[in-house]
This record gives structure tokens, C-alpha cells and sequence, in this order.
């Protein structure tokens, strides 16, 4: 399954941050908030690598998005 297609598979109601959080943390992706802006990130990326969005459904979309395939 793709990246895209499992985020919309995967983002739904009842779907929480640290749903989200644990979800990207096991395809190799780190996840923050400060506010209601989550940030995306690899494992010890650099500030030029991050994303940022206010919506949980981008975010878990971006970050798979990033992931290795292997790791989906």
C-alpha cells in the first residue's frame, strides 16, 4: 500500500496525536508539537528537513510520505 493511500486509510475519527506520533515513530519519522503546529521530521534531521502543519490528517500523510519504503 502507498504512503497516500494508507495515510487516508489510516486517518479517521477517533485518530490521535499520539496515535499519529507512534505511527510515524515506527516508519522512522519524529513528531513534535508546539501549539497546534506539529512538526515533522526524520530521526536527528536537520531543521532544512522538517515540515510543519496545524492538522493532524497532513501530518501523518507528510510523514509517510517521507518514510523509507521498507519501513511502511
Amino acid at each position: 500500500m502507498s504512503g497516500r493511500c494508507q495515510a487516508a486509510w489510516e486517518v479517521g475519527v477517533g485518530v490521535t496525536y499520539k496515535s499519529v506520533q507512534e505511527r510515524l515513530r515506527e516508519a522512522g519519522i519524529v513528531m513534535s508539537k508546539k501549539g497546534e503546529v506539529h512538526r515533522i521530521n526524520y530521526f536527528g534531521g536537520l531543521e532544512e528537513t522538517a515540515l510543519y502543519t496545524t492538522s493532524l490528517e497532513e501530518a501523518l500523510t507528510m510523514g509517510l510520505g517521507m518514510a523509507r519504503p521498507e519501513r511502511l
